[in-house]
């Protein structure tokens, strides 16, 4: 956009410089009255405000009434007339192709955009994604706890119902031996019945 205005500014001070000195003239030449040429200068400084404001469609605009009033002059030199067609034309035509550079900064900037668009909702998609596979390993390590839970249940039953299956002996006792009389030997050595030497 910096060539533009530059272009447009160089433009401008031609055909106001073109506009002044034609102003300018005696009464005997045929010169642009004070009036015309005022109007023509106050449309190039909107040409100029519109420019630098970067509105190319009021600058374009601006430009039209430029030329309109040139086109308009009545009793004026033809090489006066014709030097202000020249400069509205070269006008024009920057100021033309200000509207085709803001065409293509506006669809840069909506290219721009929809890439960033896109950018966040792929982003946003993997991060779904993401969020989803933890959910899916949260659920998967609830019900591998769960399963090592039910099994621990089940070897606790299962040692509990083998502990009533065995038959119960009390502690510290070995197996019973029956005596023949029915009475126990005592400690330390002979029993009735035993010779002694």
């Amino acid at each position: 956009m910096g060539r533009l205005r530059a272009g447009l500014i160089v433009c401008v001070l031609v055909l106001g410089a073109a506009l002044g000195l034609a102003a300018c003239g005696g009464s005997d030449a045929d010169l642009l009255p004070g009036k015309t040429a005022a109007q023509i200068n106050e449309n190039l400084d909107q040409v100029r405000n519109f420019a630098a404001e970067g509105d190319c469609a009021g600058a374009e605009n601006a430009v039209a009434e430029v030329s309109e009033e040139v086109e308009n002059l009545g009793g004026v030199d033809r090489e006066l007339k014709a030097a202000l067609r020249q400069g509205a034309n070269r006008l024009d035509k920057v100021v033309s192709s200000c509207g085709e550079e803001a065409e293509a900064e506006a669809e840069a900037e909506r290219e721009t955009e929809e890439n960033e668009i896109a950018e966040q909702e792929e982003q946003a998609a993997v991060e779904a994604q993401e969020e989803e596979l933890a959910k899916e390993e949260q659920r998967e390590e609830k019900a591998d706890e769960k399963a090592e839970k039910e099994a621990e249940k089940e070897q606790k039953a299962a040692e509990k119902e083998a502990e009533q299956e065995e038959p119960e002996t009390p502690t510290g006792e070995g197996p019973s031996e029956e005596t023949p009389s029915g009475v126990e030997p005592p400690a330390g050595g002979v029993g009735p019945g035993t010779e002694v030497e």
